[in-house]
């Protein structure tokens, strides 16, 4: 089990939560509206925009967020990915969880130095047909198997040791432990016939 334990709703907070903590997040950009993640991304980043297709579930964030004065939340009626077509702006931070994820994903490659993708573990969604460059590395969060959520971050990064380095962390539970991480390549782990996972030792 995770070190979040019950406060580890979907794998997903528990990735955004360390991100957030050890890297300076102004803008970050989110496909899919969630309880939880916008509540993480909100408190952590200095601007958050959040695209949602359901127009109901989009009144039940704002009802929630109404005292936020930094999220955006954009109905957006076309496929997600759209939406990084149709503007010019880079983010700090990029979350996929809502629909099109592996369009989304392909297209935040070289618009921000740090996609999170939730649900990785679900092989229908299509992840093998994501393009990931080879100067783009993975990190998977294992803490919740067979629950998955995978960064993709840019290599001029130094996002590994960072985020396993528990001296940039400076409150109790944030910090996840080095067995809960894979290096694996996600999208090859597809590819090869699902082999397992290999776990950071």
């Amino acid at each position: 089990m995770s070190k979040y334990g019950l406060l580890d709703p979907g794998t997903c907070l528990p990735v955004l939560e360390a991100i957030t903590h050890v890297f300076d997040i102004d803008e970050a950009l989110e496909f899919g509206a969630g309880i939880w993640s916008t509540f993480c991304l909100t408190r952590n980043c200095n601007a958050v925009t959040s695209i949602e297709n359901v127009e109901e579930w989009i009144d039940t964030i704002r009802e929630n967020y109404s005292h936020k004065n930094n999220l955006n939340i954009v109905h957006w009626t076309k496929p997600m990915n759209d939406y990084l077509k149709e503007t010019d702006k880079n983010f700090d931070l990029i979350f996929v969880d809502g629909n099109d994820r592996i369009e989304c994903l392909n297209d935040s490659i070289n618009r921000s130095p740090i996609i999170v993708c939730h649900d990785t573990h679900q092989a229908k969604m299509g992840w093998i047909n994501a393009i990931i460059p080879e100067y783009y590395k993975q990190l998977t969060y294992v803490g919740c198997i067979p629950y998955l959520t995978t960064i993709f971050y840019h290599e001029s990064m130094d996002l590994k040791s960072t985020l396993l380095d528990i001296n940039n962390f400076n409150h109790q539970g944030t910090f996840i432990d080095r067995q809960f991480w894979s290096e694996d390549d996600m999208i090859q782990h597809y590819k090869s016939n699902n082999e397992p996972i290999k776990l950071l030792k």
